[in-house]
């Protein structure tokens, strides 16, 4: 049986996992051999999910890691289409990203963080974790790993935010995903917000693959599942044409939980990233979350090794410098309210020229989603003044005005 001793564990193989081991290697390259990554499944498992990968992501992981996810076999989106009822938003941006096949994807950051010299295991979950005097011990079949760091990449309903009892805080919810190979959509990313009308508090989604597409929807739980399942298959009808009822396709649920200031992102020696921090809300983005998670968590570790102070009270500081902080702090407001006259005003904004900004909610967002700009508060402040309705579009709303179709 192994019995390893490592400056940091990172528990989990997908991206969230993936990055941070690779952004430890990318700041401290003598750190290499003191780093183990450990994943549960075997590598390169089909997953039901698609991952929309934004030109963003892309971008920095190439500045940053010198990878080039954009080379990977997928999807290149060329613009976004947000729908609510009969209303619909149209944007274009040529590197607004990508849809690659899940297992694509973490297979080929995986072999990333090999090439980078860590050492890694597949198929070795992780079955007890618990703290020493002197770090963090994970047992897994293979052996027992003890490290002075543990950074937790292992997913929403990972074992160690369930041995620490913090699983529970946050919202958390189910969706439906399902894979579509019969059928076809341009390449554009479809989000429609619909659902909430219908008593579903989420939305669903329609990503183009190679073949087919992956579509789901959000805002699950407990008690709706089934009104979820036929709201998912009145919103295929609507979106895409099709009636799928009497074929209906494989549909797999997963939990998710939405990024919140009030989860829990760190303990003692322990830091968590992607998943176990959450997804953005109104876009249910999490490769942005993973990416950016992963880049402060190993800033935070390599602080923490080099003063022996593994409190990690500076992490929260961290997440809320990075790049998907100031976007997600709008989309946590307006998902919050709900109301179908904010989401008319939304469209509103997204379609009309907005006075004295002159732009469009959607010309920023594209820009600030494909890289082309690094978000920063002055951005968000940016985005709050592009949000900020004019006289004449406040106007319009009281009097019943639509948004240009």
């Amino acid at each position: 049986m192994v019995e390893e001793k490592k400056d940091v564990i990172v528990l989990g193989g997908g991206p969230a996992g993936s990055f941070s081991a690779m952004q430890l290697v990318a700041m401290r390259p003598e750190l290499t051999e003191s780093i183990v990554l450990l994943e549960a499944k075997r590598q390169g498992r089909d997953k039901v999910c698609a991952g929309g990968v934004s030109g963003r992501v892309m971008r920095r992981s190439r500045e940053q890691l010198g990878i080039d996810i954009a080379s990977l076999a997928g999807r290149d989106i060329d613009g976004l289409n947000p729908r609510f009822r009969d209303m619909e938003a149209k944007a274009t941006k040529k590197g607004f990203g990508k849809v690659i096949r899940r297992q694509v994807l973490d297979s080929f950051l995986l072999d990333r963080v090999r090439d980078a010299g860590v050492t890694v295991y597949t198929e070795t979950p992780a079955t007890r974790i618990h703290r020493t005097s002197d770090g963090v011990s994970v047992e897994t079949k293979e052996g027992t790993f003890t490290g002075k760091v543990l950074i937790a990449a292992d997913g929403v309903n990972g074992l160690t935010k369930r041995t620490l009892g913090l699983d529970s805080i946050g919202r958390k919810e189910f969706l439906y995903m399902a894979r579509l190979p019969e059928l076809d959509m341009p390449s554009r990313l479809i989000v429609d917000y619909t659902p909430i009308l219908d008593g579903v508090p989420g939305y669903a989604w329609f990503f183009p693959e190679e073949k087919g597409l992956n579509a789901g929807i959000t805002g699950g739980s407990a008690g709706n599942m089934k009104l979820l399942k036929s709201v998912f298959f009145k919103m295929i009808q609507k979106n895409l044409g099709e009636d799928i009822t009497g074929e209906e396709p494989i549909m797999q649920v997963w939990p998710e939980r939405f990024f919140s200031v009030a989860v829990p992102s760190y303990s003692e020696r322990i830091l968590f990233v992607g998943d176990n921090l959450g997804v953005t809300p109104l876009t249910g983005e999490g490769l942005g979350v993973c990416f950016d998670s992963s880049r402060a968590a190993a800033q935070e570790a390599l602080r923490a090794l080099d003063r022996n102070d593994y409190s990690f009270r500076t992490y929260p500081w961290r997440l809320k410098t990075c790049e998907f902080f100031p976007t997600w702090s709008l989309e946590h407001v307006f998902l919050m309210l709900k109301s179908p006259t904010l989401f008319r005003l939304f469209f509103m904004l997204t379609t009309e020229r907005n006075k004295p900004i002159e732009k469009t909610l959607m010309d920023l967002y594209c820009r600030i989603f494909a890289g082309d700009i690094h978000i920063s508060y002055l951005t968000a402040l940016h985005l709050m003044c592009t949000m900020t309705p004019s006289w004449k579009l406040l106007k319009s709303l009281v009097l019943g005005g639509g948004p240009k179709r």
